[in-house]
């Protein structure tokens, strides 16, 4: 049970750090807030609030709980693709080079 307690504390914690980052717009449900803890670090997803903290304050994303998830949603997916790509590249750089004959 210990994953479950952590998940619903990171679950609360991201509440706050959300109310803190839009200033009074309401969070997105308790099932999309579960999804980024359970996908995503702690850090990922604070990093993406303050992209979303930003953008709000820059007038860029509407004050809306569909808007402001949807752009943490984004950011979030698009930095896991960019770890992704570049895990690979990683990768394919120690694989030892075939000689050709």
């Amino acid at each position: 049970m210990p994953e479950l307690k952590s998940m619903l504390l990171r679950i609360e914690e991201l509440k706050k750090l959300w109310a803190i980052a839009t200033r009074e717009v309401p969070p997105p449900d308790d099932d999309r807030l579960m999804n980024w803890c359970g996908r995503f670090s702690e850090t990922e997803v604070e990093h993406a609030m303050l992209r979303l903290s930003s953008m709000l304050h820059k007038g860029k994303v509407a004050r809306v709980t569909s808007e402001c998830s949807r752009y943490v949603g984004g950011v979030l997916n698009a930095e896991a693709t960019k770890t992704k790509d570049k895990l690979a590249r990683m990768l394919d750089r120690n694989q030892p080079k075939e000689e050709t004959v």
